[in-house]
């Protein structure tokens, strides 16, 4: 996990599917509120995209999939 001063990062490259929505739960806690907008980096996995939009829903969070030109993250706004 990272920040900059506007946008809360969470880079899932390296993470196994099976510890990618505990990443996320913690992530979506830790900003909740202290942060506008976040990104989830998923690469282009199908699966792992899933699994984050999965953990996105229960939290009723606006977010949508990125730019045409690049797929590979998720923006989150709280």
């Amino acid at each position: 996990m990272s920040k900059n001063k506007d946008i809360a990062i969470l880079d899932l490259h390296g993470f196994k599917h099976s510890d990618a929505v505990s990443e996320c739960h913690s992530f979506l806690n830790e900003y909740w509120n202290s942060m506008q907008e976040a990104h989830i980096i998923t690469g282009n996995s199908r699966e792992m995209k899933s699994l984050v939009f999965g953990v996105l829903e229960q939290y009723d969070i606006n977010y949508e999939e990125a730019t045409l030109w690049n797929k590979g993250y998720i923006k989150v706004w709280f």
